[in-house]
């Protein structure tokens, strides 16, 4: 099974996922299993390591001596990549969820338009049908546009009344300095 399969990608004595740095799977040379360089580390006693999945014994002058296991390495970074792909998307919504946010929720059709006068958005349903015929619509860019612009009036204006309003403090706090 695939849990199985990604289960291989950790080392076989902490059950931590192969990587980079002292997580790169060293290749035990009589049995062929790996293990991390953490765990061989811990494991080499006496220039041998016994296999943690086998309890076959590799020998070598030092750990630099047992080969790095590139293969196992690419697969199991690939494997976390796929991994961290999947969980970031998990909270995005679909083309489905978009194609249904995009909808209607009295008519499910597709939106369409904006109604100024209601400040609601519109299906072609609700434009014929439900009384917004003569009402000032717009569609959805142009909508969009226009309130971005009123947003950033309505910014800048606040952000003008701010900087008269900390003067104006600072004023007040003068003149209270005076009197005293």
């Amino acid at each position: 099974t695939w849990e199985q399969q990604f289960e291989q990608m950790n080392c076989p004595k902490c059950k931590t996922p192969y990587g980079k740095d002292s997580r790169v799977p060293l290749l035990l040379i009589k049995c062929g299993h790996s293990v991390c360089l953490s765990c061989a580390t811990l494991l080499f006693k006496s220039q041998s390591i016994c296999c943690p999945e086998c309890q076959t014994i590799s020998c070598a002058d030092s750990i630099s001596k047992f080969p790095k296991n590139m293969a196992l390495l690419s697969v199991s970074q690939a494997q976390i990549s796929k991994a961290q792909t999947a969980s970031q998307s998990k909270g995005k919504p679909s083309k489905e969820e978009k194609q249904k946010e995009q909808q209607c929720d009295a008519h499910q059709k597709k939106i369409e338009a904006f109604c100024e006068d209601d400040k609601c958005l519109l299906c072609i349903n609700c434009i014929l049908i439900d009384g917004h015929k003569s009402h000032d619509i717009e569609p959805i860019p142009q909508a969009s546009a226009k309130e971005k612009s009123k947003l950033q009036n309505y910014f800048e204006t606040s952000t003008k009344l701010e900087e008269k309003l900390k003067l104006l403090l600072g004023d007040i706090a003068n003149y209270r300095d005076q009197l005293t």
